[in-house]
């Protein structure tokens, strides 16, 4: 074991000058084209324009915080771990994402004014909302909105930090048929957990409409009329192919003040 740390330690060091660089380079191309930051767990690659995902380290704090080779010059992807939309707001859990939003901040590599996509969520319908519900014995509708009550505080205070806030609804995730792995756990069949996804995004706009903040969504293009994901638009079961674009309206991008 002490190996192992003294090894991971090694690791960050040497790591640590080229995460410098590259996060000098991600900010300079942030400035240089006005880009939409996006921040959140692994979906955010989408945002990225490759078909696979190349994570680039351009930080490290309570864990690696990656980009990766931007395609699409609107936008700058920030992946900080499986962050989950109910913790969001909460500093001292496992994945410290909280915690990396600050140091974002502190370090300025987003600043104040900057235009901030939130990819929150899919994490949270797809290993822990059906599962909730039903230890607890309570409606799944239930526990999506204390979810959102969380994600709500947070984004809201990202407002109140100086962004221009908006947010991404969660997509649906790994159909019946698919293997889930360790990696990407399951809680629930495809069709129930589509169903929380659909009723995830709805309240979602609500409250952001409530608090002029910004939602983009193209969730209802991705399920079927059985409830079913439509597989041709994901590269794995998970994440979003880039043949997704062809359902994104570019002018729904727009930000909270």
């Amino acid at each position: 074991m002490r190996i192992v740390l003294i090894q991971d330690l090694i690791d960050f060091l040497r790591g640590a000058g080229h995460s410098g660089i590259e996060r000098k380079k991600w900010v300079k191309r942030h400035k240089e084209n006005d880009t939409i930051i996006v921040i959140g767990d692994s979906h955010t690659y989408f945002f990225s324009g490759q078909e696979v995902i190349r994570p680039r380290k351009i930080a490290y704090h309570h864990g690696v915080i990656n980009s990766s080779e931007n395609l699409i010059p609107e936008f700058s992807p920030i992946h900080i771990g499986p962050v989950l939309a109910y913790n969001s707001d909460k500093y001292g859990t496992k994945t410290r994402g909280r915690e990396k939003v600050a140091y974002l901040i502190k370090k300025r590599v987003i600043e104040r004014g900057a235009r901030v996509l939130f990819c929150y969520g899919e994490i949270d319908i797809r290993n822990h909302v059906v599962h909730r519900a039903s230890n607890q014995g309570i409606a799944m509708e239930r526990v999506v909105d204390k979810v959102l009550a969380n994600y709500l505080s947070f984004l809201v205070s990202m407002r109140e930090e100086g962004f221009r806030v908006a947010c991404w609804g969660p997509t649906p995730s790994f159909p019946d048929a698919a293997n889930p792995s360790d990696e990407f756990p399951v809680q629930g069949d495809e069709t129930t957990c589509n169903k929380v996804t659909l009723y995830f995004n709805e309240q979602l706009k609500n409250l952001c409409q409530q608090n002029n903040l910004g939602f983009i969504s193209i969730t209802e293009k991705l399920i079927d009329e059985r409830g079913r994901m439509r597989q041709d638009y994901f590269v794995d079961g998970c994440h979003l192919s880039q043949k997704a674009w062809s359902l994104v309206a570019k002018e729904q991008f727009q930000f909270g003040l």
